[in-house]
């Protein structure tokens, strides 16, 4: 992909697939092994875990925009009066 309409959509429907595997764990099989979607070398990994990385990924990189946007000078959102 490069064209920014491909990337852009490709971001878009991450969120509703991604969505509706997290609606696929239940008490019944959130430890079961599951292939590492992004790992040559086919490691297992428990779903539950799998979407905590997932969830934990995102706040990652909420903290270098933050950082990010404080050495530019700019104020992020929860940092700003209201």
């Amino acid at each position: 992909m490069t064209a920014k309409a491909e990337i852009l959509r490709y971001v878009r429907d991450s969120f509703p697939y991604i969505r509706n595997a997290i609606n696929t764990i239940n008490l019944h099989n959130a430890l079961d092994l599951i292939p590492h979607p992004y790992d040559p070398q086919n490691t297992k990994v428990e779903r539950l875990v799998l979407v905590i990385g997932y969830a934990c990924h995102g706040w990652d990189h909420y903290g270098q925009m933050i950082v990010y946007e404080r050495l530019k000078g700019i104020v992020p959102p929860p940092g700003r009066p209201r």
